[in-house]
This record gives C-alpha cells, sequence and structure tokens, in this order.
C-alpha cells in the first residue's frame, strides 16, 4: 500500500494564467518508511522552534508564509522580514527534497475548472499503474470532508466500468492546521505554483520548485492542457 499525500494550487485569473491553472502534488510513501519520512522534518520544525521561536505546531502555509501574513513567532517576538521569510521557505523545500523514501509528482491542467482538473490529474497519476502489478494508494488531502470535489472524483472512478484500480476508497481528510504532511505538500504545490506563473511581481519565487525540489521532481511540474 502506499500513502499519497495531495494539496493543490490555483488561480482562476486570467491575467496571471490565461486560461486559468489548477494543480495538485502528490507526494506518496509507503507506510513502512512513514517514520523515516516524518522524523527529519519533525527535527527541522524543532530547529525553527529552538532557533527562531516559531512553534512547532505553527502551520506552515505557503501563500501565508511568504505573503508575510500571520505572526509565526508570535506577538511577543518582532516578526520576520520577508527575506528571512524566504530564506527559511528555501530551507523547508531543502528538508523535504532530502525526505527519505519521499516520491513527488506535481500535475497542473490550464482550466479554472477545480474538479475537472483534480479528474484530469488523478487520471495522470493512477492510471498508468498496471491492475495486475498495482498496490492500493489511499489519498490524504487538506480539510475537513466537506469540499466534495475530492470525493465526487473519487467515486466517479470508482463506479465507472474501467475505474482506476490503484486508487482505493474516498480520499481521507486532515486539516492542514494539524498535519505536518499536509504542511508539506501545501508548500510543493504553492512552490510549483509559482513556477508555472511566473508572476513578475515575485521573481524570487520562479525558481523555487526547479532550484529546491528537484531531487524529487526532475522534470518539474507537468502541464496538461484542457
Amino acid at each position: 500500500m502506499r500513502l499519497v499525500y495531495v494539496d493543490d494550487s490555483g488561480t482562476v485569473d486570467r491575467q496571471l494564467a490565461p486560461g486559468g491553472l489548477m494543480l495538485f502534488s502528490f507526494l506518496t510513501i509507503c507506510p513502512t518508511s512513514w517514520i523515516q519520512v516524518r522524523r527529519p522534518w519533525l527535527v527541522f520544525r524543532r530547529m525553527l522552534e529552538q532557533t527562531i521561536n516559531i512553534p512547532t505546531s505553527y502551520e506552515l502555509h505557503g501563500v501565508k508564509f511568504l505573503g508575510g501574513r500571520g505572526r509565526p513567532r508570535g506577538h511577543n517576538h518582532p516578526d520576520l522580514s520577508g527575506e528571512e521569510r524566504l530564506r527559511l521557505f528555501k530551507l523547508a523545500l531543502d528538508t523535504i527534497a532530502a525526505l527519505p523514501g519521499l516520491e513527488l509528482t506535481t500535475i497542473a491542467v490550464r482550466t479554472t475548472d477545480r474538479e475537472k482538473a483534480y479528474h484530469r490529474c488523478v487520471q495522470h497519476r493512477f492510471g498508468e499503474l498496471v491492475s495486475g502489478n498495482a498496490q492500493p494508494h489511499v489519498v490524504i488531502v487538506d480539510g475537513d470532508g466537506t469540499d466534495p470535489v475530492y470525493r465526487r472524483v473519487h467515486r466517479s472512478f470508482h463506479e465507472s466500468r474501467d475505474g482506476l484500480p490503484a486508487l482505493i476508497e474516498d480520499p481521507m481528510f486532515q486539516p492542514s492546521l494539524s498535519h505536518q504532511m499536509i504542511q508539506i505538500a501545501d508548500l510543493v504545490a504553492y512552490s510549483a505554483f509559482q513556477q508555472l506563473v511566473a508572476n513578475p511581481r515575485y521573481p524570487e519565487r520562479h525558481a523555487l520548485y526547479e532550484e529546491h525540489l528537484w531531487p524529487l521532481d526532475e522534470k518539474g511540474p507537468i502541464v496538461l492542457e484542457k
């Protein structure tokens, strides 16, 4: 069996991304290596707490952290500068890239339809796994279960005649606020999004995925047309 942690990023702003853009990052691990993947990340989080006063319980969220929102160190310490936030964000990506046994695939679709995009991405990610040799994959996504998109897409495959043999059950939901693996998926997805949209206001973010996550994904994000 494989555990697949998924988070999304995207925009419907056609000036920023003509036709819109929706992407999903799939981080896959074997359950038996879960501790080996999680432990180095927790060491990194404890280091942030001990040296910079960012609590381990603080949610690392890409758009908020790099956007200068929130007070990661609390109100009893000076806020982090934009340069320091970027440095720490890169350090987080380097830590992710070195996690043992972690597999990464990021897939984007040029559309404003998030459900259609997720359907295409799931089909692309799991469709090539041959049924006779495919290990079952359990998908874990951010949320509280109220977002119907993930469940509808999964059930559309389960109910079709061909289906996706590697994809089992409805997705499991875990809130990013309290789940470190989902936070990792968020940072990865946000980095991929920044590379694909290449917003001229933030040139320092354009190469985050390519420069820091290449050990996990040398080819970079896969972009599918509508």
